[in-house]
């Protein structure tokens, strides 16, 4: 049998599958990983998940500005890199204009505060707890995501893996906040970083070894 006869015979069943429908998978995972971390946090951590006492403050939303973009430019970075050759889209950098606008409010609020209670602004009453509670919940998030993200075609094994990471603790971070008593945004940029930065590293180091194909 000639090679190209081989080539044919091996690719003969072989279907082109719509890129739609892995970026489809990869926010289902991203929804399926988000409800056990729910479960998590409303059985699990005890958090305060009245929603609509959340909601009537104006820090929950002040979280959300951060959060909530970071994890959607991170989730598309995410669909992107689970494809080979594919450049990232300037939409995945929306996290950059997020932590800006946080770091403006946190200046501002500083700046409007007496040099005293800086420490309580930056550590509030939770910071000892905030960032392990919002690494825990990433964990099932991220399992969903480079479970998806693995039956794919990841090339940039470390970059991918970092994205994984980055919308995984976006993610816990955006439902953590539901139950976050702090207001401060200094404390927001602080802690919340500190969890979002960790995961992402974790994912960039565990990257290679568990989407390797």
């Amino acid at each position: 049998m000639r090679t190209d006869e081989l080539i044919q015979s091996l690719t003969a069943d072989f279907r082109p599958v719509s890129p739609l429908s892995c970026n489809r998978g990869i926010i289902v995972s991203l929804a399926v990983g988000g409800a056990v971390a729910l479960l998590l946090l409303d059985f699990g951590l005890g958090g305060r998940m009245d929603f609509g006492l959340a909601t009537h403050g104006w820090s929950l939303w002040v979280k959300w500005l951060y959060t909530a973009p970071t994890c959607v430019g991170a989730i598309i970075a995410v669909q992107a890199l689970s494809r080979p050759a594919v450049t990232l889209p300037s939409s995945s950098f929306a996290a950059i204009l997020s932590i800006v606008m946080l770091a403006s409010m946190a200046a501002s609020e500083m700046s409007h505060s007496a040099i005293s209670i800086w420490p309580s602004l930056w550590l509030g009453q939770s910071w000892r707890a905030c960032t392990w509670r919002i690494l825990l919940l990433s964990i099932p998030i991220f399992a969903a995501v480079i479970w998806k993200v693995r039956q794919a075609a990841p090339t940039r094994l470390r970059l991918a893996g970092a994205a994984v990471g980055l919308a995984s603790a976006a993610a816990a971070a955006t439902l953590y906040a539901i139950g976050c008593a702090e207001t401060s945004a200094c404390f927001i940029l602080a802690w919340y970083s500190l969890a979002i930065a960790v995961s992402a590293t974790a994912g960039a180091l565990l990257g290679p070894a568990l989407l390797r194909w």
